[in-house]
């Protein structure tokens, strides 16, 4: 049987369970959240969060935004040693898009099936999507 080297990065089960555009009262700039149960992560993040079992529970604000349009979801996460990096995907309106001025504070929870949050560190890394505008074709 194959072992997995302690050094090698492997891809863990994650499942959005959770993605709201919240309101002005999120955080004020982006923040990440991480709990060993739904009903820790609810507390932390002021929102009934589901059970969905076993596992580390993940929140992903995006801070307040000043409009609709922005949103964001958790992709994926990779575990290397005791390091678990939560890759994110970061929506925004494009320039052209019309969109109602209302405060929102985007944000989206997850789970990691499984895993035991205990000794070890997170991180949150964001990408952002953004639509290209064809010039000049």
């Amino acid at each position: 049987m194959d072992r997995l080297d302690n050094t090698e990065s492997r891809d863990l089960r994650v499942q959005q369970i959770l993605k709201e555009l919240g309101n002005e009262e999120g955080p004020e700039g982006p923040q990440g959240f991480v709990a060993a149960s739904a009903a820790a992560l609810s507390n932390a993040i002021g929102v009934v969060v589901p059970d969905a079992g076993a596992g580390t529970y993940l929140a992903a604000c995006m801070g307040v935004k000043p409009s609709a349009g922005f949103s964001v979801s958790v992709e994926s996460a990779s575990l290397e040693r005791n390091h678990v990096t939560v890759q994110l995907a970061l929506q925004e309106p494009g320039p052209d898009d019309l969109t109602a001025a209302v405060l929102i504070a985007p944000f989206a929870v997850a789970i990691i099936q499984d895993l035991d949050p205990k000794e070890k560190n997170f991180s949150f890394v964001a990408k952002l999507n953004w639509r290209a505008t064809p010039v000049g074709v």
